[in-house]
């Protein structure tokens, strides 16, 4: 599979599959996804890590939210109050994310060509990771854009790297288009216009 800035193509098609596994507890995600085997030891409960030994690819692929803390977390990205509105930089999760890409990146980097994914909050957190690591590859999807429509997060995808797959109609995204330079923008089945589901795994599964 080749990766390409400027199309959707099968390998995106295999980070979506591998996002979803992301959102699985580490103990149940699939084995192996299309000659990429799990990698339990180096995932977390927020990161999934496949590696095709044939290949040579790493992906880490990071998911969106899916409990209470985490939508704590989109909470505090989108509320203009001056307690929530610290730099990403000084935000737990980001560093946290950034601190074990880190060590993963310097661990294997040699071995392997790394990409990383996200989904959602997960996009987000791929984009942080890019701008410390900007020679590293991914996709993004649906990233959400906070609606603080703070510079800094006007900055964060407007440097960024990545690829990113937008599905229009999605409420959550659609205002990265104005600032990401490598945007994908996908229509939805009509039945996900203008609709929250615009925004889900499932439905970037049906791309």
């Amino acid at each position: 599979m080749d990766f390409s800035q400027s199309s959707f193509n099968d390998f995106d098609r295999l980070m979506i599959k591998i996002i979803e596994q992301a959102y699985k507890s580490k103990e149940i995600r699939k084995k192996n996804i299309n000659g990429y085997n799990y990698y339990k030891g180096i995932s977390t409960e927020n990161v999934a890590v496949y590696i095709n030994i044939d290949t040579k690819k790493l992906i880490y692929a990071i998911k969106g939210t899916s409990n209470k803390k985490e939508l704590l977390l989109d909470l505090k990205l989108n509320i203009a109050n001056p307690i929530f509105t610290k730099s990403l930089k000084q935000r737990n999760q980001m560093n946290t994310i950034l601190h074990h890409f880190g060590k993963l990146y310097n661990n294997y980097k040699m071995k392997y060509d790394i990409f990383i994914t996200g989904h959602s909050l997960g996009g987000i957190k791929a984009h942080y990771i890019n701008s410390s690591y900007p020679n590293v590859k991914g996709t993004t999807y649906n990233s959400y854009f906070p609606f603080t429509n703070t510079n800094e997060f006007r900055n964060l995808y407007k440097n960024s790297k990545l690829k990113q797959i937008i599905i229009l109609g999605d409420i959550l995204s659609n205002e990265v288009i104005k600032y990401v330079g490598s945007v994908i923008k996908k229509n939805p089945p009509s039945i996900f216009k203008y609709n929250i589901l615009a925004h889900t795994i499932s439905t970037l599964k049906q791309l």
